[in-house]
């Protein structure tokens, strides 16, 4: 048994970059407590040693080896024989059941790719790797997508350092999403800079929210007026170039990044790579001139969206505080 589930486990983690398959400390260490006081309280107990010169009168059930008994008792080998059969059955068919509609996975710009293995580095799920040059450019690597690991996070599109939202004219970047390509986003937040800008009734808490739409998503806040968003597959995908472009035009105080809840990253890793960005400690890094001050960051889950109304009512609230504006202090 410890072997199969070692061996489901090897499963489970095979197309997941970086897996974690052990638990915090403090996790680990209450449920090691929990467990001894329950074998205190209640402790699995055994029958005697076996005599074979004694016929026992009674066999309790061990329920975790002996589970379908019962039902063999009362249906018989038939029925049960034709449940095995039939479960088996629907998982074996499964892998080859029509896939369900999915996003389209990532695309590489071969013109624009440098090589520089940021999507490569920061993809959760090995999606991506990089391969030998094939177009003659001089650069040693290209990098090359794997649809059927692809899950349309976005990351890669945030990691790359061509995702500038300052050039003129469309925006492309080296990856790309077919469904929600950069330049679409851009579009986006350049809606939204101008509903906030529009909506808002003083010029000091006008807010843009990116989401994640996993998390909490826009609808908490969007009956607010001076609050518009975005919203992503995952907060990762945003480059973090895109605050400073919106905090950067004057039309907007502040900007609120939001995802699923620390620690429950649908995604993986896309609030941890956030966060890193935001920090400098991992590129494409906020520029230093960007005020960090103007920026909040609330991960919040699908049933925390009082919570990130909450947190963005405070956040404005900061904001009208300011003496500053963005442009300002750029």
């Amino acid at each position: 048994m410890p072997l199969f589930l070692l061996f489901i486990m090897w499963i489970h983690v095979l197309r997941v970059t970086q897996p974690k398959v052990n638990p915090p400390r403090g996790l680990a260490v209450g449920a090691f407590l929990m467990m001894v006081v329950f074998s205190l309280i209640k402790p699995a107990v055994s029958h005697l040693p076996a005599d074979l010169g004694v016929v026992p009168g009674v066999l309790n059930l061990d329920w975790y080896y002996m589970l379908f008994y019962p039902l063999f008792d009362k249906w018989g080998a038939g029925p049960l024989w034709g449940v095995a059969i039939g479960g088996s059955f629907i998982v074996g068919v499964m892998p080859w059941l029509p896939p369900l509609r999915r996003a389209k996975a990532a695309i590489v710009v071969l013109d624009k790719c440098n090589g520089c293995t940021r999507c490569y580095e920061d993809c959760p799920f090995g999606a991506i790797r990089m391969e030998p040059r094939s177009d003659g450019k001089p650069f040693e690597q290209e990098a090359v997508v794997n649809p059927s690991a692809c899950t349309s996070c976005g990351i890669c599109v945030g990691a790359c350092p061509m995702s500038m939202p300052f050039r003129h004219g469309e925006l492309v970047t080296a990856i790309d999403l077919p469904d929600l390509p950069l330049d679409r986003v851009r579009k986006l937040t350049q809606d939204a800079m101008e509903s906030s800008a529009k909506e808002a009734e003083e010029e000091k808490d006008r807010v843009v929210v990116f989401s994640c739409s996993n998390g909490a998503g826009l609808k908490p806040i969007k009956n607010e007026k001076g609050v518009s968003g975005v919203s992503l597959p995952c907060i990762g995908m945003l480059p973090p170039s895109f605050i400073d472009y919106v905090l950067s035009s004057g039309e907007v105080d502040g900007v609120v990044l939001t995802g699923c809840r620390e620690c429950g990253c649908y995604q993986r890793f896309g609030n941890r790579w956030m966060r890193e960005r935001l920090e400098g400690k991992r590129d494409p890094y906020l520029r230093k001139r960007v005020p960090t001050e103007r920026i909040k960051v609330v991960w919040a889950s699908t049933v925390e969206g009082k919570m990130l109304a909450d947190e963005v009512a405070d956040f404005r609230e900061s904001l009208r505080c300011m003496d500053k504006n963005p442009e300002e202090g750029a």
